[in-house]
């Protein structure tokens, strides 16, 4: 895997342990506005110093999906400040937006009402990606076997932070995935913000079976909620 090459100083954030090469190349450069890829290597000789330190970062919260999902509260609202420095893609994970992962989190959470959730990661600090899943239907939990409702990588023309929105069932358990559009970062700070416009769960007569009876008088009136209904 080549990481970018760049002169003066590069943090690079290594995915696994292991040996690494380092390749130093002579290019020329020029402010001259009309020529527009610098000078070619030839002549680019002499002298170069190379330093460098290394910190061992700890994988944080949340980098595996099977048993390390940071668990969200069941809330429609909520806003959740980790960290992704020192995250790894685990073998299998799929990138739901760039075609693979790179260093990725995930939340768990529980809609505690059905509605429409709108999820985004607007205040972290590197280009996000962002993708809300849930478990396939009588599958086992795990990374294979997610089913992709919603991604995003950039919410606009003018910003890196990530949205979606997605409707949300009572009780469904959902997962999210934050991960690096580049997998390159300084700040891996990771900002999740969610707000749901969530009721406490289907109707009562949302099925033809509980349909309710309507009195029997020559004038009636009856007020109720369709948040949440289906067909």
């Amino acid at each position: 895997t080549r990481y970018p090459l760049v002169t003066g100083v590069q943090t690079c954030a290594l995915p696994i342990s292991g040996v690494y090469y380092l390749r130093v190349e002579g290019v020329g450069t020029t402010t001259n506005i009309n020529t527009s890829n610098g000078f070619v290597g030839y002549g680019s000789i002499g002298q170069y110093s190379l330093s460098g330190s290394f910190q061992n970062i700890p994988r944080p919260p949340g980098d595996n999906f099977a048993d390390e999902c940071i668990s969200l509260a069941p809330l429609a609202l909520f806003n959740r400040t980790n960290t992704i420095l020192g995250a790894t893609a685990q073998v299998g994970e799929k990138g739901y937006v760039s075609g693979r992962a790179r260093k990725s989190i995930w939340y768990s959470w529980v809609a505690p009402g059905s509605g429409t959730m709108d999820l985004d990661t607007y205040g972290s600090g590197f280009d996000t990606t962002l993708a809300v899943c849930t478990p396939a239907v009588g599958k086992t939990n795990s990374l294979a076997n997610l089913v992709l409702l919603a991604a995003n990588n950039n919410a606009s023309t003018l910003t890196n932070a990530s949205a979606v929105r997605f409707q949300a069932v009572t009780g469904m358990t959902y997962y999210f995935q934050v991960d690096s559009a580049t997998g390159i970062f300084t700040n891996g700070t990771v900002v999740l913000n969610g707000k749901g416009t969530l009721s406490a769960g289907t109707p009562a007569n949302d099925n033809y079976d509980n349909a309710f009876a309507l009195p029997g008088n020559p004038s009636f009136s009856v007020s109720g909620s369709l948040m949440a209904a289906t067909a």
